[in-house]
């Protein structure tokens, strides 16, 4: 039975499809088949091992000369047809992909099979040193960690009130003097240094900055202090919490003397311990200090 060239062409581009015919043949008849033997280029941008749920890419089929228009193929299924040789879609699991288009007409041969790889995103986390009350003038460090990826070089996006302040840093941190002005909802993310992919926001951390405090100074008792009895002196701070140290100095002192506690004891009064004090709270490293408290004299007298 003799095949009619139109039966032959179908045979032809049959066996192509499934990856049987492998160059042009040159045959009068069947010279078009040349143009199924063109295999397009597919890429994806962006061009990452793994891909995190959700970003979008743009698949691209390249075909020299070719005009459209392209069929789209997901795990061998037929999922898309454009006009352009490109397709842009937001990655929810991992699936391959290839691409064919026409020249002039003809169709070509399947393009190289593209698999992309998807992973969950990562969440970055964020933290904030110290940690409780913050007043005014304390150095602050914000950390933004990006858990679980410590192998992967990340630039970091820092956002206050949902504003950025600081656009894509390489360091994980971000410090600065506290003022009243910068109370404000902090979060950060981190976008990877290969490419333009990012993480989910982090947690909102809430910076609220108080004013510098001033301590009071007071003693256990009103009026002189006879000598040989004993005085506490008490240095209190209105928002006292966790982790204060108290500094204690006389005019005549070079030096603080510094105590765990907010007070201060002087056993058995001299004429030496009389004059006028001064104390303040300190914490964290480097110390924030709060102000000075207002001079407190104490007198000594008789015996």
């Amino acid at each position: 039975m003799e095949l009619r060239p139109l039966r032959v062409m179908i045979l032809l581009i049959s066996l192509i499809r499934v990856g049987q015919a492998q160059e042009c043949k040159l045959f009068t008849l069947t010279l078009c088949v040349c143009f199924l033997t063109f295999s397009p280029v597919l890429s994806v941008e962006p061009n990452s091992p793994q891909i995190f749920r959700g970003e979008t890419v743009t698949l691209t089929c390249r075909i020299s000369g070719g005009n459209g228009p392209y069929y789209w193929y997901k795990d061998r299924v037929n999922v898309h047809r454009s006009a352009e040789n490109y397709y842009t879609i937001k990655v929810d699991q991992s699936h391959r992909y290839r691409c064919y288009g026409f020249i002039d007409g003809w169709s070509t041969a399947w393009s190289n099979e593209v698999t992309l790889s998807v992973i969950e995103r990562p969440k970055a986390v964020l933290t904030l040193q110290p940690d409780g009350q913050i007043f005014s003038g304390q150095e602050v460090t914000f950390t933004c960690e990006i858990r679980g990826h410590a192998d992967t070089e990340w630039m970091y996006n820092w956002n206050k009130d949902d504003v950025q302040i600081s656009s894509y840093t390489e360091s994980r941190k971000y410090s600065f003097t506290a003022v009243e002005s910068l109370s404000a909802k902090y979060t950060c993310s981190g976008r990877r240094r290969s490419d333009s992919q990012t993480s989910e926001t982090s947690n909102t951390v809430t910076l609220t900055v108080s004013e510098k405090p001033k301590p009071k100074l007071t003693p256990s008792h009103e009026g002189a202090v006879l000598k040989g009895n004993p005085v506490t002196l008490s240095c209190t701070l209105k928002l006292q919490s966790a982790g204060w140290k108290f500094y204690w100095i006389k005019p005549t002192q070079s030096t603080e003397t510094e105590t765990e506690t907010d007070y201060y004891n002087i056993s058995s009064v001299r004429d030496s311990d009389g004059g006028q004090y001064r104390c303040r709270a300190g914490r964290g490293n480097p110390v924030y200090y709060t102000h000075y408290s207002d001079a407190l004299w104490v007198n000594v007298t008789g015996e």
